[in-house]
């Protein structure tokens, strides 16, 4: 007997959550790697994976306090069905309910499926308000990440983080060729003001459907992408001639921005990841620019020669602590035994990175990371370090409803003291 569509959007996010939790998978690779049967059910259980992640502290603590230790499988259960009634319009908690006991029964027993039942009648009786009472809940961020971010900012600063990682985040694009404000305006969307100076303007629209509804995706007239990505690249300043290397470019998107800079010279375009770098080559030529190699390469134990380019710019993992409105899953993997690995990790890149710039060139090292031990920290000990580089500007972005959060710095390379 073939299963109604909620019943198939509650089991597809189920199985999204012991995903991500087994087999540590993130968002974006569960919605991007699974096969999805339509797009209303990928998009519907992207929005309760998003809904999930962001009042995780809410929904875990009703089924904790409602519950003894259960299993993982039930667990997940109680909340995708939690999070679809508690923020979700579209369909009622009572049918919610019916559907989860439904899946239960199917998959997990029907003693389990009792459990499931009465868990979620108890749960239902009492709206947001009354649980944040009752579980005296003060913040939905991370435990773990609130306690670090107290001893950096204040609580005016973590209660505007925890604004915006609360809210959901809307579209947003650049014009990349061929069309015009008129046509932007057309499906009402909106330009983005941002508080530093880029190349490209963006735009955000509350009705993805009403961008998709165009073929401007299809045909490369735009590039969806968040408007902070724009800030390292806005930092190269390089000659219409010059070479630059992008050190960790998949998918592509601020090698595309740099290659308007170079348009009689060259962007290498590299990632140790050659099934990322596929996204790349579609990127690339989707695009009008034939200036853009593109290379599998680890930028740790490269295959340049020293002092080969006249600009580099280093994307290097981070903690993904300034993304988190688009990627609210990562809060909850932050630790700062991670932190201090990736620093590390940083250094090294910034390290080796360096020495194949060339003398009067400029490097941009930048992070999605508000942590200042991943950014300004990490800068001031390599320029004490390396006396042969200068900070020449710097610029810590934190998230807001309207754009993620970031770090870049431009550091200019000069020759070595005698």
């Amino acid at each position: 007997m073939s299963k109604s569509t909620s019943y198939k959007i509650l089991k597809k996010a189920v199985e999204s959550l012991q995903s991500i939790e087994n087999e540590k998978l993130t968002i974006d690779i569960i919605l991007d790697k699974t096969d999805w049967e339509s797009r209303h059910i990928k998009e519907c259980v992207s929005d309760i994976l998003f809904n999930y992640f962001r009042h995780k502290v809410l929904v875990d603590g009703v089924i904790e306090h409602l519950t003894k230790k259960v299993k993982r499988k039930i667990f997940h259960t109680l909340a995708v069905s939690f999070t679809q009634s508690f923020y979700q319009t579209g369909i009622p908690a009572q049918s919610v309910a019916n559907i989860a006991v439904e899946y239960a029964s199917d998959n997990l027993g029907k003693s389990m499926a009792g459990l499931v039942n009465a868990v979620q009648r108890n749960g239902l009786k009492k709206d947001i308000q009354d649980w944040e009472k009752e579980l005296k809940i003060k913040s939905y961020l991370p435990p773990i990440l609130l306690k670090t971010w107290r001893k950096n900012f204040s609580d005016k600063e973590i209660s505007k983080l925890e604004k915006a990682f609360l809210s959901k985040a809307n579209l947003t694009f650049r014009i990349t060729k061929n069309l015009n404000e008129e046509d932007i305006s057309a499906i009402c969307a909106e330009k983005v003001a941002l508080p530093w100076e880029q190349d490209n303007d963006y735009y955000e629209i509350s009705k993805a459907k009403d961008l998709f509804k165009q073929d401007w995706l299809e045909n490369g007239d735009i590039y969806i992408q968040d408007p902070t990505t724009s800030l390292a690249p806005s930092f190269i300043k390089v000659d219409k001639a010059g070479k630059i290397w992008d050190t960790c470019a998949a998918p592509g998107g601020k090698s595309l921005l740099l290659a308007s800079k170079v348009p009689d010279g060259v962007v290498i375009a590299s990632d140790r990841s050659n099934k990322r770098q596929e996204k790349t080559r579609e990127n690339v030529e989707k695009s009008e620019f034939s200036n853009i190699i593109i290379k599998h390469e680890n930028a740790l134990d490269s295959s340049f020669n020293d002092e080969e380019f006249d600009a580099i710019l280093i994307d290097a993992p981070c903690s993904n602590t300034g993304v988190f409105r688009r990627r609210p899953d990562s809060l909850w993997n932050f630790s700062n035994n991670k932190v201090r690995k990736l620093i590390d990790l940083q250094y090294d890149l910034l390290l080796n990175i360096s020495k194949k710039l060339k003398v009067g060139g400029s490097i941009v090292y930048s992070t999605c990371s508000i942590e200042k031990d991943e950014n300004h920290n990490l800068i001031s000990k390599f320029l004490q370090e390396n006396q042969n580089f200068i900070l020449e500007k710097e610029l810590q972005v934190y998230p807001s409803e309207k754009f993620d959060g970031g770090y870049a710095a431009q550091l200019y390379k000069k020759k070595n003291p005698l």
